[in-house]
């Protein structure tokens, strides 16, 4: 009897993960212009980061929340320096983002869920794990 209830809590903490998962992909898989997709490439960052090491302060910058995510987990700055580039660029410059800008910056993103995944603690292992 045991054994089930285990079991039972085992499947409810891994579905309500994957559950998590998908939410935190749903938004670059669902933004289509490119500016949509570098804003929900980076809001997937941040969730992800507030996960790992701490939410983004509201007077940060997201070159500063970026580079003390990245000094803190140790990763290496450059892999997000494409999507903080984008993100500035799509938030803040006149003209719109290339395909090709968003895609470097979904593929910046890529790269950092499992660099994040690495550097995490167990903790936030439990809650990156399948995204």
């Amino acid at each position: 009897m045991a054994a089930r209830w285990m079991l039972a809590i085992a499947a409810l903490a891994a579905l309500l993960m994957a559950a998590r998962a998908v939410r935190l992909r749903a938004w670059t898989l669902r933004a289509r212009a490119p500016a949509q997709r570098i804003f929900a490439a980076w809001q997937e960052l941040t969730l992800r980061g507030a996960d790992a090491w701490r939410p983004r302060r509201e007077a940060e910058t997201e070159q500063e929340y970026a580079r003390g995510m990245a000094e803190a987990l140790g990763i290496d700055y450059a892999l997000a320096a494409p999507l903080v580039r984008s993100r500035q660029r799509a938030a803040y410059a006149a003209g719109r983002p290339s395909d090709d800008e968003a895609r470097a910056a979904v593929a910046s993103l890529h790269v950092l869920r499992r660099r994040l995944l690495k550097a995490a603690g167990w903790k936030a292992r439990l809650k990156l794990l399948p995204g």
